[in-house]
């Protein structure tokens, strides 16, 4: 049911095992709630400052905590291709 949101909303689901590293210059990283269906985005030099480039993010997932209900779990990442010139 997420991804199905996820993908209305035009974000892609991390794959398993992706490193901070390995997102794209123009891939925008997001947060989503499952419990209510909040995006917001998160900066990946914050991330990474915190975490380091190598941190997994399925690893750090759990840490998600969603701003508007405050739920702490199933929460997901997901990435949105920055418009390009």
């Amino acid at each position: 049911m997420a991804e199905a949101t996820m993908r209305e909303r035009h974000l892609r689901p991390i794959k398993e095992r992706t490193r901070l590293s390995e997102l794209e210059a123009w891939d925008d990283l997001f947060g989503y709630c499952i419990q209510c269906g909040k995006i917001g985005q998160i900066e990946k030099s914050m991330l990474s400052k915190r975490y380091g480039a190598d941190v997994i993010l399925e690893d750090i997932s759990r840490r998600l905590v969603c701003r508007a209900c405050g739920t702490r779990r199933g929460n997901e990442f997901g990435t949105s291709n920055r418009p390009r010139d």
